[in-house]
């Protein structure tokens, strides 16, 4: 499975908002903003992704930005790690990097290739505990073909095809959320869409405290944990964005949603023991 390397390190943040250190909580819920090291090593390792990849630099820099976002928006203990996640709280396959990034999985591939690459590991393959017959030996054999395929071909996918990948990708995502409300472009949202209805509802609510968060985050859960009674299809998702697009005129946008939610759809929020902690 594939991770954030150092995660707890460099992107965790505690209780209180701050820079996570050891022997202090971490913040439990979803994470309102992802944080970013800034250490004499980074620029480094970006100048050594540029020597990999050329002009598509920015590219693989944005990948890892968007894969740092998908592991902030799930709350502790499920980031611990930094698992990237699929929608069903799994770890991510290939594939399932590929449908967030509206990629194709061999252009996602390649880019994972980089990340994981011996001189950047911003990203780095670990054992899931769930399967334990891959051996140690057998990891290194594989990381060690995955450099020299790096190192023998430094750009594997070429702009033709990168851009017919891209256009096949959008045309075989699912499911789709509707209109964005004029929040922000396409491009900006993740394609999963649990995750992209939290961005969605973040901006037009925009909650007050990291409370806030947290409850909209577990309600957006609730929304992709119930698949059997179809409060997860896309047009739930849609019904939600236009609920909270009805709130904002309220006093306290936030409030307002959670209070029509309740009522109209019969969400009760997690007691502190289903919390994820």
């Amino acid at each position: 499975m594939h991770c954030i390397a150092d995660w707890d390190e460099n992107y965790e943040v505690d209780k209180d908002g701050r820079s996570w250190k050891e022997g202090k909580d971490f913040f439990a819920g979803a994470l309102p903003y992802t944080r970013a090291p800034s250490r004499r090593d980074w620029p480094v390792r970006v100048l050594q992704i540029r020597e990999l990849v050329g002009d598509d630099v920015h590219a693989i820099v944005g990948v890892f930005e968007r894969l740092c976002g998908v592991v902030a928006c799930e709350k502790r203990p499920r980031r611990e790690g930094g698992i990237i996640r699929n929608s069903r709280g799994d770890p991510a396959s290939v594939h399932d990097i590929a449908r967030m990034l509206l990629w194709s999985d061999e252009k996602t591939e390649w880019a994972l290739d980089i990340l994981c690459h011996v001189d950047v590991e911003w990203v780095v393959l670990a054992q899931d505990p769930q399967d334990s017959a891959d051996s140690s030996e057998s990891r290194e054999s594989s990381r060690v073909s995955r450099d020299s395929k790096v190192s023998a071909s430094v750009k594997v996918i070429t702009d033709q095809n990168s851009n017919k990948s891209c256009h096949n990708s959008n045309t075989e995502r699912q499911p789709e959320i509707i209109a964005f409300l004029d929040l922000t472009s396409q491009e900006e949202l993740d394609a999963r869409p649990d995750i992209r209805c939290y961005q969605i509802l973040s901006a037009k609510l925009k909650p007050q405290n990291a409370d806030s968060y947290s409850a909209l985050a577990n309600f957006v859960q609730w929304l992709a944990q119930d698949e059997d009674q179809k409060r997860a299809g896309p047009d739930r998702y849609n019904q939600a964005i236009v609920l909270a697009k009805d709130c904002v005129h309220g006093e306290i946008p936030m409030a307002v949603f959670m209070n029509r939610v309740k009522e109209e759809w019969g969400y009760q929020p997690p007691s502190k023991k289903q919390r994820c902690r």
